[in-house]
């Protein structure tokens, strides 16, 4: 993992979610990832973090906003982790999120698909890191209406149990056999 290229901000509530969210939006590093080259013969480095991680899991804010701020700190894989848990109705906040990962990715098919699965969008015009940036702040502000800056005790509220089909799709995925979602 990438060591963080500076801490959170410095003040008497640095734990804030408003304040963290505020800081990653607006630093001047935060530019999220970028996509890979078409057909790259290898993964690009990931950028650096901006905040060591368990400065924003340690807020406790809903799934969803978490996720959100793994992604404005540059880390996709722990966003990744936690948006697995949000691949069905009525976590669609949760699956627009996943979608926006993985146009930062460059996997468009991938991102087409989980949007379309929310919106009935075809996609593709999110217009790169910044226009996900903008897309992203929206669904922020979205969240915090819906689930609150506060403290969720049980983050399970934000996460969906996989129906039988998609169980065993993800179990071939994990056990081998299937290969990766096709499009």
């Amino acid at each position: 993992m990438a060591t963080p290229l500076v801490t959170a901000p410095q003040n008497s509530t640095t734990t804030s979610f408003r304040k963290i969210y505020t800081h990653l939006l607006h630093h001047p590093h935060s530019s999220l990832p970028h996509r890979p080259p078409p057909r790259s013969p290898s993964p690009p480095t990931p950028p650096p973090l901006l905040l060591p991680p368990d400065t924003i899991s340690s807020l406790r804010v809903h799934p969803t906003l978490e996720s959100a701020l793994h992604i404005l700190n540059n880390d996709l894989p722990s966003a990744h982790f936690l948006l697995r848990k949000m691949q069905a109705p009525p976590a669609l906040e949760g699956m627009y999120l996943h979608g926006l990962l993985h146009v930062l990715e460059g996997d468009l098919a991938n991102a087409r698909a989980w949007m379309g699965d929310v919106r009935g969008a075809e996609g593709g015009g999110w217009g790169g890191p910044e226009g996900v940036k903008a897309e992203l702040a929206g669904l922020v502000e979205l969240c915090v209406g819906r689930f609150g800056e506060g403290v969720c005790e049980d983050a399970r509220v934000g996460y969906v149990r996989s129906g039988e089909g998609v169980q065993r799709i993800k179990e071939g995925m994990v056990l081998g056999g299937e290969g990766w979602r096709r499009f």
